[in-house]
């Protein structure tokens, strides 16, 4: 991070500027152990099917997070690995949400994609977010009503027809209980368009979505330390972001569908009408 950019998180919002030195500091730690794997252990643990964690996911955090409480000790906070600090077990009106590395298994794999995402949520709308993809050192960062950047330039949603777009999506890695809709997603979308990436980070994937290199964007079972970050980029990029039945409820039931404005309306009828059986089921929210 440059002193040109730091100075300009400052003068978004004092609190983006303060936050950019623990994230910083997570961003350097990430990087040497990244270069580090050929001589040191990543001490890689499963919390589950295919859900990975590290060492450095957790010194990660525990970097970030000792650097809120010293800076915001009034504002809690809520990390991937050590769950809601300072607040009990409900989530406050205001708090801090990370994912120290979005993108572990990536990580763990030496694949160079992988990303820290930290956002301050306030009434259950993400206002701050800072997406940092660490291998190739890009800051995106938004202030919402003060528009979306990557280091220092603003940034903006590709709007296009939808026969032009390259639209990114996350695969089903553990609940494959609607692997069934979302292959029919899949096939309808790789008929129409340029094609469809996945690249393993969530965060990466909205940020990309809100600087054009993805115009569109769709994911089931995702985590609110997944997304909390990006949805505001997409938004102050100019983009829009639902879950799939269209409603504003990402952060609690893990669905997205985002891009720009245009390529979202296409992207999300075909969203829906796959999903559409399993939407009528389930209550929203």
């Amino acid at each position: 991070m440059t002193t040109e950019i730091l100075t300009h998180l400052g003068q978004l919002d004092s609190r983006l500027a303060l936050v950019g030195g623990p994230v910083l500091e997570a961003v350097q730690f990430i990087t040497s152990r990244h270069l580090q794997r050929q001589t040191r252990s990543l001490g890689v643990l499963s919390k589950g099917k295919n859900d990975l964690v590290t060492e450095v996911d957790k010194g990660s955090e525990a970097i970030v997070s000792e650097g809120l409480r010293s800076l915001f000790p009034e504002i809690p906070f809520l990390g991937e690995e050590f769950g809601l600090r300072e607040s009990g077990t409900s989530l406050p009106q205001t708090y801090w949400i990370l994912d120290p590395i979005d993108g572990t298994t990536n990580f763990s794999h030496g694949f160079p994609q992988f990303s820290v995402s930290l956002a301050l949520i306030e009434n259950k709308e993400p206002v701050i977010a800072l997406v940092v993809e660490v291998v190739r050192n890009e800051w995106f960062y938004a202030v919402r009503g003060k528009g979306a950047y990557l280091n220092g330039t603003p940034i903006r949603v590709s709007d296009c027809g939808f026969s032009e777009t390259l639209i990114a999506t996350g695969f089903p890695i553990s609940d494959f209980s609607h692997l069934s809709e979302f292959q029919s997603v899949l096939s309808d979308v790789i008929r129409q368009n340029h094609g469809v990436r996945r690249a393993g980070s969530a965060a990466s994937d909205l940020a990309y979505t809100a600087c054009g290199r993805f115009n569109g964007y769709w994911e089931y079972g995702l985590k609110p330390w997944d997304i909390a970050a990006g949805i505001l980029l997409v938004r102050e990029a100019g983009g829009k972001v639902t879950d799939y039945s269209g409603e504003d409820f990402c952060l609690e039931n893990g669905q997205v569908v985002a891009g720009a404005p245009s390529v979202y309306g296409e992207l999300f009828k075909i969203v829906s009408g796959r999903y559409s059986s399993y939407l009528k089921q389930k209550p929203r929210g």
